[in-house]
This record gives C-alpha cells, sequence and structure tokens, in this order.
C-alpha cells in the first residue's frame, strides 16, 4: 500500500484543557471517491439515487473553510484531515504540539451514507479520506460550536486535550489509544479493481 506523501499541516496554538471538536462530518472525500470507484459494486446493494448521493457527498456535504473561519469560531488550534482520515489527522495534529487527548469515538460525526459505503467495501470510516471537515480545539468547545453552528457549520466537542501524550479513544466502556497512522482505507478499493 501506498505511504503518505506528507503530513497534515497545523496551525495555532495547543495548550491542555481545551475542548476538542470537529466541524462537519468525517470521510466526506473517501465516500465520494469510493462510490465513483466502486459503482457497479454499490448498485448491488443500493439505489441509484442512494448512489449518487454518496458519489456527491463530498461536493454537497464538505466545507472548504473560509479566510478567518477559525479566527470567527474561535479557535486555538486546527488542522485539515486529508489522506489517512481523522484518526492519521489526530496523530499528526496532537504530535505536532506534544500533546495528548481524550475523546469519544461515538461523538465524532459520520454520515450515514459513509457508514453504508464503508460497509460494503469493508473500510473504516476513521481511517478514510476526509477533506471536508476540520478538527479545532477551543478553550470554550460550546462557545466554538455556537459560533460555528451562526456561521451556518456544524459542530461536535468529542473530547479535551490532555498534558500528557496519552491519545485514549473511549467507545462506551472500551478504551483503547490512537495507533500509528496507517494506509488510506481507500486502497483498498484501489487495489480491488473498484468496481468488481
Amino acid at each position: 500500500m501506498k505511504d503518505r506523501e506528507e503530513k497534515i499541516s497545523v496551525f495555532g496554538r495547543m495548550k491542555p484543557g481545551q475542548d476538542l471538536i470537529i466541524a462537519g462530518a468525517i470521510g466526506l472525500s473517501g465516500t465520494s471517491c469510493a462510490a465513483k470507484q466502486g459503482e457497479i459494486k454499490l448498485l448491488q446493494h443500493f439505489s441509484a439515487s442512494f448512489v449518487k448521493r454518496c458519489q456527491n457527498l463530498y461536493e454537497t456535504g464538505g466545507f472548504v473553510p473560509p479566510p478567518g473561519f477559525f479566527y470567527q469560531a474561535e479557535a486555538a488550534s486546527w488542522c485539515l484531515p486529508g489522506e489517512g482520515g481523522v484518526m492519521t489527522a489526530l496523530w499528526d495534529y496532537f504530535e505536532a504540539f506534544g500533546l495528548g487527548f481524550e475523546l469519544e469515538l461515538r461523538r465524532i460525526p459520520v454520515f450515514q451514507e459513509t457508514v453504508e459505503v464503508c460497509e460494503v467495501f469493508d473500510m473504516n470510516p476513521y481511517r478514510l479520506h476526509s477533506l471536508g471537515c476540520a478538527i479545532l480545539t477551543a478553550d470554550s468547545g460550546t462557545a466554538a460550536v455556537r459560533c460555528l453552528e451562526s456561521m451556518g457549520k456544524t459542530g461536535v466537542i468529542v473530547g479535551r486535550t490532555k498534558s500528557s501524550v496519552g491519545r485514549e479513544i473511549h467507545n462506551g466502556d472500551i478504551c483503547s489509544f490512537l495507533d500509528r497512522p496507517k494506509p488510506d482505507e481507500i486502497y483498498k478499493i484501489q487495489l480491488a479493481g473498484g468496481t468488481k
């Protein structure tokens, strides 16, 4: 599988005790790409209109933050996920600042279209190409989410930053730690020929 070409770029200043927020939904660009490459297989499971919606998910559901967006959203730091999905972005993000986090996996926003496409192709949505969302920290996550909503964007507080380098992921009663970045899940389709 292909290695990543470069790390995610990070901006601002992060410190312990900030709220960790995801604006938008994860996996949008990967879902659109997978739905286009794997159209024939998806049509065996879903209606043509649903497959079309999946193919256009990034264009219709994603956003490119305009200039000044993160300052308006009262973000202290931020990054834009891409290759490797939200988990790779979290690794690069927190590695850059030398901090850790704890987050609740079930709070990470993901569209049902992404869930369905990932199930068909046995992909992990958290490791799927994720242009179209943003990760940010803020001293007051509630204020940041309200600010995002006032700009017509959605935001969800998924966790908090910590002074230790541990990166804890809670999934109900199960606690695990973030793994090192892995190849993007989209390569599974490319290696399989996509349309089988």
